[in-house]
């Protein structure tokens, strides 16, 4: 787990060493599924600090949410972060609402 992540959450460095936890990449709660392409295996506190951010957005709100400067407007106002499709390769380019 990086150092970042520790802080964010408020505990020392190397509390959560060698913890896992599992992630569904598209939430069950908005339908994602338990099948093993849907989860990962992250690190416990990256995981919780991960939630604590974005909650169960799904990667379009949050890139959206990024590129408008809502989540701390941390990315250089020159570029904008896009999603790109695995399947098809289509790139989708969030506009603010």
């Amino acid at each position: 787990m990086s150092w970042n992540a520790n802080k964010f959450m408020g505990k020392s460095p190397g509390i959560y060493r060698g913890a896992l936890s599992t992630h569904h990449r598209k939430p069950r709660s908005i339908g994602g599924s338990s099948e093993p392409e849907n989860k990962s295996e992250v690190p416990l506190g990256e995981h919780r600090a991960w939630h604590k951010l974005f909650k169960n957005m799904q990667a379009w709100e949050i890139v959206t949410k990024i590129n408008a400067g809502e989540l701390g407007g941390y990315i250089d106002p020159e570029f904008e972060v896009v999603l790109i499709e695995k399947k098809t390769g289509k790139v989708f380019v969030p506009t603010p609402a």
